[in-house]
């Protein structure tokens, strides 16, 4: 299994309880938070999913309740424990313990599902943390577990963006990121058998360099 900044940061109990508090607790994160969940939203629209769906990786749950109410069987998947737990406890403080069977500590690149598992795979605010190869190795995974379609966020290079992450890696403030160009994401998708059905940006203009993209698993 490969090894990455990302696949250990959140490995840490205190980061883990302290996730949701410092990316959603300001009026941006709520904004991006709500923005990000429409996205999803709209991409399911399309879709009208009927079977079970898996977040990946679900971290401490924050798709999996608006998912749950909005009528749908989800099962989530993280490779944090701690994350987990953290999920945990918010399905058993809403009502929804019984959802707490439907959580695994698993790694997105060898998950232990069988073929066609799920209907669709939901996957936000991760692909961005993985290497090309990586990512490569991720998707034909979601692929395998997947019926019908895979609903996934990438970072979209964009030269405003790349400064910024330019900056913060000089001060140290934050995790490295492997945004990609759409033609290689579009290269990407190709080799792995997915194809783009449609694009939903989180925000518009050049205010966040992130897509939720629909894709089929069958040509």
């Amino acid at each position: 299994m490969s090894n990455y900044i990302a696949k250990n940061a959140y490995q840490d109990q205190v980061v883990a309880q302290s996730y949701e508090n410092r990316r959603f607790s300001s009026l941006r994160g709520r904004l991006v938070n709500a923005r990000e969940l429409d996205a999803v939203r709209r991409a399911l629209s399309h879709v009208k999913p009927c079977g079970s769906i898996l977040d990946l990786p679900c971290g401490t749950g924050r798709l999996i309740l608006p998912l749950v109410e909005a009528g749908l069987d989800v099962w989530g998947a993280d490779i944090s424990e701690h994350m987990l737990q953290e999920a945990k406890r918010k399905l058993e403080s809403s009502g929804q313990g019984h959802l707490v069977d439907h959580l695994g500590c698993h790694d997105a690149e060898n998950l232990p599902y069988p073929d066609g598992k799920f209907e669709g795979v939901i996957s936000l605010r991760f692909m961005a943390h993985l290497p090309p190869e990586v990512r490569q190795r991720v998707l034909v995974e979601m692929k395998r577990v997947a019926r019908r379609w895979l609903i996934v966020a990438f970072n979209v290079s964009d030269p405003l963006f790349a400064l910024k992450r330019t900056i913060r890696r000089r001060f140290k403030r934050q995790y490295s990121a492997f945004p990609v160009t759409w033609r290689d994401l579009s290269d990407e998708l190709a080799r792995v058998g997915l194809y783009q059905l449609k694009v939903f940006p989180v925000a518009p203009l050049h205010l966040s360099e992130v897509f939720v993209v629909l894709l089929s698993v069958n040509d």
